[in-house]
């Protein structure tokens, strides 16, 4: 489910109930007895400005930081691609060994 601000990491039996419905349309052999043994709830962030991918500005401690967070719901759609796009962060940065590799070419 979708609520915004919703913060519990418990599903409500209504909301149990609702995916079971689901379930079974989408698996109609699916036991109508059949138990929920556990039910796991987890937090999607989203951000109201949109997602967050760009490098951090400067190192901390040394390290360089590749923001990417805020996705929502969406995490599994883009993931791939938000990886690709770190990567090429990660590979643009100067103490890269890709980027150092590319500038001793020049």
């Amino acid at each position: 489910s979708y609520l915004e601000g919703d913060t519990r990491l418990e599903l409500e039996p209504s909301e149990l109930e609702k995916l079971k419905a689901t379930g079974k349309l989408l698996c109609p052999y699916l036991d109508e007895g059949a138990e929920i043994i556990r039910s796991v709830a987890g937090l999607r962030p989203v951000r109201g400005v949109g997602v967050r991918l760009e490098a951090h500005p400067e190192e901390v401690g040394g390290t360089f930081i590749a923001h990417n967070y805020g996705h929502g719901g969406s995490g599994w759609t883009v993931c791939a691609g938000c990886a690709g796009e770190v990567a090429g962060l990660l590979d643009s940065h100067p103490r890269s060994p890709v980027a150092r590799a590319a500038k001793s070419r020049l």
